[in-house]
């Protein structure tokens, strides 16, 4: 890894959890935490898919060894509540990881209601 590191983001450009935590590993001794999502199709958010990141989900992706959740939030299907993502950040820091949302620039560059979704994120 890079000199001086003190932390990593396995990365695998997927939103879909599963998919993510089978094609994601930890990074040797460094904390790591799991990416979702991403700039592409694979990394698309819906509504439907993130319903699928239950409490149960959350804990094994714990159990893996993984200290966090590293949220990409760049494409959206549709308008997404900010609550629904509120709602996984709650049930991911229950589950004892470490929340950490990423976007485009200014706000998440495919998502209709990008300054919604950063204004709730940062309130």
């Amino acid at each position: 890894g890079q000199a001086g590191a003190n932390m990593a983001v396995s990365f695998s450009g997927w939103a879909d959890g599963e998919q993510a935590l089978s094609s994601s590993w930890l990074h040797g001794d460094l904390p790591t935490f799991l990416d979702l999502g991403g700039g592409n199709s694979n990394g698309e958010w819906s509504t439907s898919q993130i319903a699928g990141l239950t409490a149960d989900w959350m804990r094994r992706v714990r159990a893996k060894g993984f200290v966090g959740i590293a949220w990409d939030i760049e494409v959206c299907q549709g308008r997404i509540s900010p609550d629904v993502f509120h709602e996984r950040f709650v049930m991911a820091r229950e589950a004892g990881l470490i929340n950490l949302v990423s976007y485009s620039h200014s706000k998440p560059y495919a998502c209709s209601n990008g300054v919604e979704l950063v204004r709730a994120w940062i309130a």
